[in-house]
């Protein structure tokens, strides 16, 4: 895996212009890994559902609020602010750190699935565990969907700290939703405190709930954000105006076709360059297609590596982590009974 990691980071080399999703992690990669970042990919918006004005959706969010509001009434919940949690349910994306930090007088809204037993427990996170101020509702959205259940919503918290850019931030502000996140990676690219949203530091429960408190307090209405945080309305309206053409040929094509430009100008030598890299890789592509495909039918019980707790890598720091033994997989005709089946524990997740 390190061989072909280093590969992978040697081959970015190769490219006109490598770029990457936010100038936050391009200045992390070349950091840590040495990586040359010739571009960043400007932000699309996946659906043009987000391209639309807030008033369009109006009448579904406010349809979509009352249902939100009488399901937690019924789960014994009056709150006075919603906020909001849209995603994939897995662990990284460390949504139980949501579960305690939302204020007592406030509700969670958890929209999403997932496949993980993780995804199990937020499912019941809420009146099954007698959290009555937390609603998970477990479905994968549309687009449509999504945009009026970010608009439906008062606030957005994500305590994601691994996020290479964080669409989830711009889709909020494109439906008119401020943003409570975690300050980390890729989320610092837009985002500044107290200026067009707010950080959130979700690993301290106890501040966490006391800085949702503040953000509360001081109003989520539109006269409110525009005088708390002045630069949210103009963030949301750039992204829905946004010219994606556009901004790809600034960002990537130019650059890409400049630097093709000196590539070629290089004549015979560096097109010997590209001969020998194109040999190259083609004899490592070969050693290794060879070389896995005699191990999976010769090896009797693989042996597979952990590398530390689900959830818990960061790019922020090179990886040091002690390997965590597993199971090797069931072969047909094989049985092991000498050792119970693995399963992912929740329980180090809400006590880290």
């Amino acid at each position: 895996v390190r061989l072909v990691w280093k590969m992978h980071m040697l081959s970015t080399r190769c490219a006109a212009v490598h770029a990457a999703t936010s100038r936050v992690f391009g200045e992390q990669l070349q950091r840590l890994y040495g990586v040359p970042i010739g571009g960043v990919w400007p932000p699309c918006l996946w659906s043009p559902a987000f391209r639309k004005e807030p008033n369009a959706f109006a009448e579904e969010a406010q349809a979509q609020r009352a249902l939100w509001l009488q399901m937690l009434r019924d789960q014994g919940s009056e709150p006075k602010a919603i906020m909001l949690h849209a995603g994939r349910w897995s662990a990284e994306k460390r949504i139980h750190l949501l579960f305690e930090a939302v204020p007592a007088d406030c509700a969670l809204v958890i929209v999403g699935d997932g496949t993980s037993e993780y995804a199990d427990l937020v499912d019941s996170a809420g009146k099954a565990s007698n959290r009555r101020n937390v609603l998970p509702l477990r479905k994968m959205l549309s687009a449509h969907e999504l945009r009026v259940a970010y608009q439906a919503a008062d606030l957005f918290l994500t305590a994601s700290d691994f996020e290479s850019l964080g669409f989830t931030v711009i889709e909020s502000w494109c439906s008119g939703t401020p943003v409570a996140i975690q300050p980390a990676q890729g989320h610092l690219e837009f985002v500044k405190d107290g200026v067009n949203s707010w950080f959130v530091n979700y690993d301290d429960q106890a501040k966490a709930r006391a800085t949702l408190e503040s953000i509360v307090a001081v109003g989520l209405d539109k006269a409110s954000l525009h005088d708390n945080i002045p630069e949210f309305a103009p963030m949301g309206k750039k992204f829905r105006t946004s010219d994606y053409a556009q901004d790809l040929d600034d960002e990537i094509i130019a650059p890409a076709l400049a630097q093709g430009a000196v590539m070629q100008s290089g004549g015979v030598s560096e097109y010997t360059k590209r001969l020998f890299s194109l040999v190259g890789c083609f004899g490592v592509w070969l050693s290794l297609w060879i070389f896995t495909r005699i191990a999976y039918t010769t090896v009797q019980d693989p042996k597979f590596e952990l590398l530390g707790r689900p959830g818990s890598a960061s790019d922020s720091t090179p990886c040091n982590l002690t390997p965590v033994d597993t199971l090797p997989p069931k072969k047909q005709g094989h049985v092991n009974d000498s050792r119970a089946e693995p399963s992912f524990d929740v329980e180090p997740l809400l006590s880290a």
